[in-house]
């Protein structure tokens, strides 16, 4: 414990009356107390100074993650993007190494689906010869279709070819010569070209009638 100085009115050294007790202790506690007022007001100074560089680093972990965020600090500056006026015929996207610019393209033809019709019959519901036939779509396994007593009309075929859900459409057209099964493809492009083989029911499908056409693949310039 250090030394506090005492401070004596000079009635209380002279005149025999006595020391003022209340005073002396209120000294010697007053210079006590120095150092904890000082630590106290220390820790406060450190206590905001905590406060400011937990602020500070809260900061700098946000800027980086916007910064890692970045991943590459030029991409948002060579970055490029692509737009269609015919978003219904083509679609485009653009790297960083794609010139600036219009780009005009020029769609020549649409593909096309493949289709086969077959010979006329008098009605859809007029029965077919009992046998069967392949049926290919592109490069998938070719599917035997069976024409029996379960399905021998045009309408009963047509049923049953759909519900096997073969990427083709079925369907019975009627014209001036009678009712003829038409086939389509689902989907366009060669990719889905139609093939029928080993036909034993004398349907005799083709793709030269009014009711088929050949399949073509889409063209741009």
């Amino acid at each position: 414990m250090g030394s506090v100085p005492l401070s004596l009115s000079p009635s209380a050294s002279t005149s025999g009356a006595g020391i003022d007790v209340t005073s002396v202790v209120s000294q010697i506690l007053a210079g006590e107390s120095g150092p904890e007022d000082q630590a106290k007001a220390t820790l406060a100074s450190l206590g905001s100074e905590q406060t400011a560089l937990s602020s500070l680093n809260v900061g700098l972990s946000a800027l980086l993650s916007s910064v890692n965020a970045l991943g590459d600090i030029t991409g948002a500056i060579t970055a490029r993007t692509a737009s269609s006026s015919r978003t219904d015929l083509v679609t485009a996207t653009a790297d960083s190494t794609a010139p600036s610019g219009q780009h005009t393209i020029v769609v020549g033809n649409l593909a096309t689906g493949s289709s086969y019709a077959s010979d006329a019959q008098l009605s859809a519901t007029t029965l077919l010869i009992t046998g069967s036939f392949n049926l290919q779509v592109g490069t998938a396994t070719p599917v035997t279709i069976t024409v029996d007593s379960t399905n021998n009309t045009l309408n009963g075929l047509a049923a049953s070819i759909n519900a096997q859900n073969l990427g083709v459409t079925a369907s019975v057209v009627t014209d001036a010569n009678g009712a003829r099964l038409a086939l389509q493809s689902v989907s366009t492009g060669r990719a889905n070209d139609l093939t029928i083989t080993n036909d034993t029911t004398g349907s005799n499908f083709n793709q030269d009638g009014n009711c088929s056409q050949r399949v073509v693949d889409g063209g741009w310039t």
